[in-house]
């Protein structure tokens, strides 16, 4: 993340908490996988600018961090009690989802 701040959202939910950070889950992972499939397209094609794959790996070592960066701050907020969080980060924003009765 860059020197700016960055926008937190956190969400609460009680009843359908589980089907939520399933959703919220599942629907990061999809996102990622497409990005990496569109960024490994790039890399592999044989017309493209060397500086042009150059950013393409560029972009794809920086979603690794923020994945590694994301199950970081997922496995602390478990060790302070909230199991089933979900935490998703772009360079402006950080949304995260718990499982709590009120904020």
């Amino acid at each position: 993340m860059s020197s700016k701040k960055a926008a937190v959202t956190l969400t609460a939910y009680e009843d359908l908490f589980s089907s939520e950070v399933e959703r919220q889950e599942v629907n990061r992972e999809q996102v990622r996988a497409k990005n990496k499939e569109t960024l490994q397209a790039i890399i592999d094609n044989a017309d493209i600018a060397e500086d042009q794959k150059a950013d393409a790996v560029a972009q794809m070592v920086e979603m690794t961090q923020r994945a590694e960066q994301e199950v970081a701050i997922e496995t602390l907020l478990a060790s302070k009690g909230f199991q089933d969080a979900v935490v998703s980060l772009t360079e402006e924003s950080a949304d995260v989802v718990v499982d709590v009765a009120e904020m």
